[in-house]
């Protein structure tokens, strides 16, 4: 099963070409799994990826895809995909609270393990990159501002520009940033 990324093409360009300079030891974390998955992951012989996920119905898509490429063993070797469902006392939070392209998606409440899941997978926040296109978008930018170990590496975010004029969403958490660059059409690329 193909997922094509759900990027514009001119995204798809600048991301593949940012990964395919980024150094043998790299880390690559996703907050958000999808076409994106898909695509990073070739570049994955050598470093680490890890892609985090909130929906089980993406969960599973992307998982079903995943097994369906024809990529070298190694790239599946250094790939950690995280299930990550929003919750409360043990319990899962109903999904539809999270919905897309709406303000509630924003909402950080009961989703703490998705913003940070912990080092129960990888140094998460010694990356080189990250790649934000989920839920929490701003708490996740705010956690990275604070987190990040690499003052240099790159943090991008899906749908910060466009037709949905999300760029007010995440504002506040951008204002932690050095600065806010668009290198796509609706592609951003902050700063620390």
């Amino acid at each position: 099963m193909e997922l094509p990324p759900r990027l514009d093409p001119d995204e798809i360009v600048h991301l593949k070409d940012f990964v395919s300079k980024l150094p043998d030891d790299k880390l690559i974390v996703e907050w958000g799994s999808g076409g994106s998955t898909t695509m990073f992951l070739p570049y994955m012989t050598t470093g680490k990826f890890v892609s985090i996920e909130h929906n089980q119905e993406w969960f599973d898509k992307v998982s079903k895809a995943l097994v369906d490429t024809d990529l070298p063993k190694a790239c599946y070797d250094n790939f950690v995909y995280c299930y990550q469902p929003p919750s409360y006392l043990g319990g899962n939070v109903d999904i539809r609270f999270y919905g897309y392209g709406v303000p509630f998606e924003e909402n950080p409440c009961f989703a703490a393990s998705y913003i940070d899941p912990g080092l129960r997978y990888t140094k998460l926040f010694n990356a080189d990159m990250y790649f934000v296109d989920g839920i929490c978008r701003g708490a996740v930018l705010a956690t990275i501002a604070a987190k990040a170990v690499q003052r240099n590496a790159a943090v991008f975010i899906h749908d910060y520009y466009g037709d949905e004029r999300r760029e007010d969403w995440y504002k506040w958490a951008s204002n932690l940033y050095t600065k806010v660059e668009k290198v796509g059409s609706t592609l951003a690329r902050l700063y620390l």
